[in-house]
């Protein structure tokens, strides 16, 4: 497959966020959620009355999260090591309020996954698929996965619980369920890849589910 431009969310697809979120809510407030607890992108309803306020709130004040406690997705520092180095440009793009921005960077100085830029994308408009000129979205919401499939463009959605619910995906969107299926999605030779923005990308067809 010739190399393209990969955008990757960074919340569940390279940080993985809710496994680092839950571990210390658990660990203050004596709780028990597990991430397959988490069945819906509406984090609050699951943690907010443990924690006695918005969970959103909460983490402004514990930013500190993303460079002390969030780890990788298994896989995930490796697999864009690979996508690197078969020629694959790497953007990460991912919806941060202001306060979380320094806490993003100071992740990746940590981690310091392969990729060749970052992209904040403002929680007031969190469009990705206004914003970013990738090719290839890898991603674990939903709506963004399809957003960005009808600008004509294929997406990999990032299997989570809290997207689980959403069945099959459209046409333009296949569901990987780790990173291992990410890369053999990507490494895949029959398929019509657009490598730029051509009509290709209006009239590519892709839909499935890759274990």
């Amino acid at each position: 497959m010739e190399p393209t431009h990969i955008a990757l969310d960074a919340d569940d697809v390279v940080v993985d966020f809710v496994a680092g979120i839950l571990d210390t809510v658990n660990r203050d407030f004596g709780s028990d959620v597990k991430p397959e607890d988490i069945t819906d992108w509406n984090f609050g309803q699951f943690i907010d009355e443990i924690i006695g306020r918005p969970w959103f709130e909460w983490l402004e004040d514990h930013a500190w999260l993303w460079a002390q406690k969030f780890k990788p997705v298994p896989g995930a520092i490796g697999g864009i090591e690979k996508l690197r180095r078969a020629g694959h440009y790497l953007e990460i793009v991912t919806a941060k309020p202001a306060w979380a921005e320094d806490a993003m960077w100071e992740w990746l100085a940590r981690y310091k996954p392969r990729v060749h830029r970052l992209t904040i994308v403002p929680i007031a408009n969190s469009k990705k698929h206004e914003i970013s000129d990738g090719i290839v979205l890898v991603d674990d919401k939903w709506e963004n996965c399809v957003e960005w499939a009808k600008d004509g463009r294929p997406a990999i959605l990032y299997n989570r619980p809290h997207n689980a619910g959403f069945g099959t995906p459209p046409s333009g969107v296949i569901r990987a369920e780790n990173w291992d299926a990410v890369l053999r999605i990507m490494d895949l030779p029959y398929l019509n890849w657009p490598t730029d923005e051509t009509e290709d990308t209006k009239t590519w067809m892709w839909q499935g589910y890759w274990r």
